[in-house]
């Protein structure tokens, strides 16, 4: 068998497995094409690629129909171990009874939802990583592109394209631990030849638009900064102020109190309103923030 009917052989089954796995999250899928091609790579190397043994190692592994059911109950049962039962999703989308209580509508129940607060420490740590991903796309990405018209500079801009891989792996680790929403698990793809290390991440389109996705962090990092980070920090700073202000006074009689304790009840409603403010931008952006993401960091 040819290295030609090899590729057939594992591309048809790529293909059958992503038919059975249609409905699905795409993020599951990548993770399951993922292994399955990693798999199929990996022990046809160890088996010396021998030309028939590429035939033996997809029947071991499982038929399409039976690697998707396996893939469909450990995603349900890992929702259930994250979330709860409101966290399952299937074919099917979530739970009928999954809805919302009437406490959970009031407008005090943001101050209940930790999914805010974990979105809240994704806005804190998005103009940081938003300044690393500027640099790093304009720095090398751009510099390296317009050395890879001289030749010299391709091999930084291959590393570059490749880079995008694991760029878009850490992103998608801070969105589905922070915002909850399903992202893959795994790296994009698996290269092993030559063509696939080099040519075939260059012309991925899903590279490209990661690489443009790192770029649009910063000015997108700058809104978090304004409608949440700021108004978070001065809530705490009203909030704290009135408490620690005489303390530190009575200590050090030349520090001057900025507000005094007698405005606590003022500068309470004011931080509570702005906590409240920015708990809810948090929660927003991040969705939007998490369907930018997934439609431009995954793809199969």
């Amino acid at each position: 068998m040819s290295n030609n009917q090899v590729e057939q052989q594992i591309q048809h089954y790529l293909r059958a497995l992503t038919e059975q796995l249609q409905g699905q999250d795409i993020a599951l899928v990548q993770d399951a094409l993922y292994d399955a091609e990693n798999h199929f790579r990996c022990a046809f190397e160890e088996a010396n690629s021998e030309s028939n043994a590429i035939i033996d190692i997809i029947s071991a592994y499982g038929t399409p129909e039976e690697i998707a059911k396996h893939y469909c109950d450990m995603e349900l049962t890992v929702n259930w171990a994250i979330h709860g039962i409101h966290g399952i999703h299937g074919i099917h989308g979530i739970h009928a009874n999954d809805k919302p209580s009437v406490h959970e509508t009031s407008v005090f129940s943001i101050f209940n939802d930790m999914s805010a607060y974990k979105a809240l420490i994704y806005a804190f740590i998005r103009l940081p990583l938003g300044i690393a991903y500027f640099a790093w796309t304009f720095i090398v990405g751009c510099c390296s592109l317009a050395a890879s018209l001289f030749i010299v500079g391709l091999p930084v801009l291959v590393f570059y394209i490749k880079s995008m891989h694991y760029f878009s792996l850490l992103e998608g680790r801070l969105i589905e631990n922070l915002l909850g929403i399903r992202m893959p698990r795994r790296p994009a793809n698996t290269a092993f030849s030559i063509k696939q290390k080099i040519l075939d991440p260059m012309l991925l389109k899903r590279n490209w638009s990661t690489s443009l996705y790192l770029s649009l962090q910063l000015p997108l990092a700058l809104i978090y900064l304004l409608l949440i980070v700021l108004p978070a920090i001065l809530a705490a700073c009203l909030f704290l102020s009135p408490i620690f202000d005489p303390i530190i006074h009575a200590f050090y009689p030349a520090l001057e109190i900025d507000i005094n304790w007698y405005w606590l009840p003022v500068t309470t409603l004011v931080s509570t309103a702005l906590l409240m403010l920015s708990l809810f931008f948090a929660k927003q952006l991040g969705k939007y923030n998490g369907k930018l993401a997934k439609a431009m960091l995954v793809g199969v």
